[in-house]
């Protein structure tokens, strides 16, 4: 790690679990630059304020911006989440939270994440009276953007987006998608965890599913767009506040079925060696695990929060070819770090990355051909 690296770990791990610092050696512009990249800049903004850390007139003032923006946006999607709960209970529909305000509950404070989108799980059967609901909440009339995928229905209005699902993820491999469709129905119907939003009671999923969700959803962005350091934050904070609660079979199932150990022992030595969740906290921690931890801290350090410090994100070619060159590239640097982690899964995702990139170059040359 680099000096600004190991300085803004430092700060993240103390702001995480409520500490404070005595100085800072490193420029708090660079830090919260970093933060920005790995979306974790609520925490260190906090731990530079509390701590009295000196910064320039301008960057103070960008942060007072920021924390009221954050705190507004905040309170404006508690609002809205409680709304579209309790219009979906009316019609006897029982949504279930996912990630976002409901992980944010174990901070410290709930404005210490950064306010994302709003998920929302229904059940299939309910799936499409649940998106018509949620838009007529919505003032549908002015609604900016609708998008629809295999898994979810999305609405966005202004800066607040809401996403229906009845399906959780979508897995590359049969098996383990229809073992975790399976894990999923159970987790989102029984032994739900209530939390309170402006007085409605909001359900979010069960404690060991969500803990096994939440790194699965994980994993899911390392292999894929890229992994922020919010996401294990996220994690680690969900597993000090609710450890005690997780039926460990449950978990331990989850990874044999999937053979993913290796994974979460690895993120497991994030979470508790770089973070500092205590190990007794984190199910299944093995300090063996410490060099593919450190290796899949760099390669997030490399990438950032859904790949946006990728150097092929920052100097975008122009020319359409010229992006599937950059992307190909870039897609080989990722693996190549990954071979030397987890081998097979390396070999996974370029075989699947140079598939999909040959079909929507085929798909792009078949459109312009239609229409040249």
């Amino acid at each position: 790690m680099t000096k600004t690296e190991r300085a803004y770990i430092d700060l993240l791990r103390h702001a995480l679990w409520g500490k404070t610092v005595d100085s800072c050696s490193v420029s708090p512009r660079e830090l919260v630059c970093l933060a920005n990249v790995q979306k974790t800049r609520p925490l260190i903004l906090d731990i530079l304020t509390r701590s009295g850390i000196a910064v320039d007139e301008t960057l103070r003032g960008e942060i007072e911006n920021f924390i009221v923006k954050s705190v507004s946006s905040h309170l404006l999607q508690d609002r809205l989440l409680s709304t579209l709960v309790l219009a979906l209970r009316r019609s006897g529909i029982n949504a279930v939270l996912l990630k976002g305000e409901g992980l944010a509950n174990c901070y410290p404070s709930l404005y210490l994440r950064e306010c994302g989108d709003i998920d929302l799980y229904v059940d299939e059967s309910d799936y499409k009276k649940a998106c018509e609901i949620v838009r007529e909440e919505m003032d549908g009339d002015n609604i900016l953007e609708e998008l629809e995928s295999d898994k979810h229905f999305l609405l966005r209005k202004g800066e607040m987006i809401v996403e229906i699902h009845h399906h959780t993820l979508s897995l590359q491999s049969e098996d383990d998608n229809a073992f975790f469709e399976t894990m999923s129905k159970d987790g989102l119907s029984r032994n739900l965890v209530q939390l309170n939003f402006c007085g409605v009671p909001v359900y979010t999923p069960a404690d060991s599913f969500n803990a096994f969700y939440i790194f699965l959803h994980a994993w899911e962005h390392f292999k894929g767009r890229g992994l922020g350091l919010r996401h294990l934050c996220d994690w680690a904070i969900f597993l000090h506040v609710r450890h005690e609660h997780l039926d460990l079979d449950v978990i331990k199932e989850a990874l044999d079925k999937m053979d993913l150990w290796k994974a979460w022992q690895a993120f497991a030595g994030i979470a508790v060696d770089i973070l500092g969740l205590p190990a007794d906290e984190m199910p299944f921690y093995t300090p063996k695990a410490a060099l593919r931890a450190r290796r899949i801290l760099n390669i997030m350090f490399r990438e950032g929060d859904l790949g946006k410090f990728r150097h092929h994100m920052l100097h975008r070619r122009k020319d359409y070819f010229g992006r599937k060159i950059q992307s190909l590239w870039a897609l080989s640097i990722k693996c190549f770090h990954i071979l030397f982690i987890f081998p097979d899964v390396a070999v996974s995702i370029f075989r699947t990355g140079v598939s999909g990139g040959i079909n929507k170059l085929h798909i792009s040359t078949n459109t312009e051909a239609n229409y040249g």
